[in-house]
């Protein structure tokens, strides 16, 4: 059910999904801005080398993911499992198939459905980290258990009490924003139909200086040219920016993540060569 999916605000079509099917599991990948998600039909299969299902957009098969569409241009989502997606599809569409039918034109008058919606995002929790001292602690000792001596003087055990300590997880992150667009415009006499919808999503993320951005324009049309011929088109436009997003597990060499930031020294305090 689409009116389901949208009150949840999604930014892509893997997160409408989330929920809205049984047998569909549909994972985060990650907390980066442009919101990633990993969906898997049935559990994990290995067709192919791969566990991705396929989507198929008004019956055009566009890969593992649909993230160009905007999920306000979705009329109906069907997901095919099992048999019924080898059927069609064969080896393709072992690991499952969504078949995704989008708005179109209909006949009547000219309607306009405008869409806006706002979203704060804050931290949830933080990871417990040691504070300045007892970090500078954990160097010695870490240190006198390899036989070596410290190598910066400021973790010496006479300046305990005197460093300076910074919470990167604090200054590191803030309340994010998170605003979408969307305008449509759809119509049409008995032999011509038309839709046009354009949508602006900016979601800034909750790490400093991470964001997404995606703007879509999109637009069809149906002509009954003669009784037996009929012409029609989709076209559809995306284009999408993303800062600061991790690209899969275990980058952390980006500084794009809480975890990133809570294994930084927890101080920016040096000692000269006065001391």
């Amino acid at each position: 059910n689409t009116q389901t999916m949208m009150k949840k605000a999604p930014l892509n079509v893997a997160q409408g999904l989330q929920g809205a099917a049984a047998g569909v599991i549909v994972v985060d990948q990650d907390g980066a801005p442009s919101a990633m998600s990993q969906v898997r039909i049935r559990g994990v299969g290995t067709i192919n080398g791969s566990a991705d299902p396929l989507f198929v957009v008004d019956g055009v098969q566009v890969g593992s993911n649909a993230n160009f569409l905007n999920p306000s241009d979705i009329e109906n989502i069907e997901v095919l499992k099992d048999a019924s997606a080898t059927a069609i599809y064969g080896s393709r569409g072992a690991n499952g198939v969504v078949m995704i039918t989008t708005k179109h034109g209909s006949k009547g008058a000219i309607h306009v459905d405008v869409n806006v919606n706002f979203g704060i995002q804050t931290l949830a929790s933080t990871l417990n980290t040691l504070d300045v001292d007892t970090y500078a602690k954990a160097i010695r000792q870490a240190h006198a258990d390899d036989g070596q001596v410290v190598g910066m003087d400021i973790f010496l055990e006479k300046y305990d009490g005197q460093r300076k300590q910074i919470d990167w997880q604090k200054e590191m992150t803030r309340s994010a924003l998170r605003q979408n667009y969307t305008v449509s415009l759809s119509g049409g006499t008995d032999k011509f139909q038309a839709t046009f919808s354009a949508g602006y999503l900016k979601n800034d993320g909750i790490v400093v200086n991470t964001n997404y951005q995606r703007m879509n324009v999109r637009g069809t049309m149906k002509a009954q040219v003669t009784n037996y011929l009929e012409l029609g088109g989709d076209l559809n436009y995306t284009h999408d920016e993303s800062n600061g997003s991790n690209v899969g597990f275990g980058n952390n060499g980006n500084l794009s993540s809480v975890r990133d930031y809570a294994t930084l020294v927890p101080t920016m305090d040096y000692t000269d060569s006065n001391g």
